[in-house]
């Protein structure tokens, strides 16, 4: 086995490695994403995975949270961002 055959496996090894590790990270962000656009109902129908095909994508979630229940969402969001702004402040002082 050649030096440029040795180096040809370990570049194929090397990026099967990083394009697995990559879905592994990819797929529970992905799961939270489509699950943000489903309603109530087809969250309890179990597993379901391509919006459009399995399931008819809401707004409803968002919605809900940014216009029903505003005052609910935006004073912890806001306690949130004043946190850290101030701690990256002190950080950089």
């Amino acid at each position: 086995m050649g030096i440029k055959s040795q180096r040809r496996l370990t570049q194929i090894v090397s990026y099967t490695i990083l394009i697995v590790w990559s879905v592994i990270l990819f797929v529970p962000m992905y799961w939270v994403v489509i699950t943000s656009f489903k309603r109530a109902v087809d969250m309890a129908a179990g597993a379901t995975y391509l919006p459009w095909v399995d399931f008819q994508p809401s707004l409803g979630a968002w919605r809900y949270l940014f216009v029903e229940r505003l005052s609910w969402f935006m004073q912890p969001f806001m306690n949130s961002v004043i946190v850290a702004f101030v701690s990256s402040a002190i950080a950089l002082v």
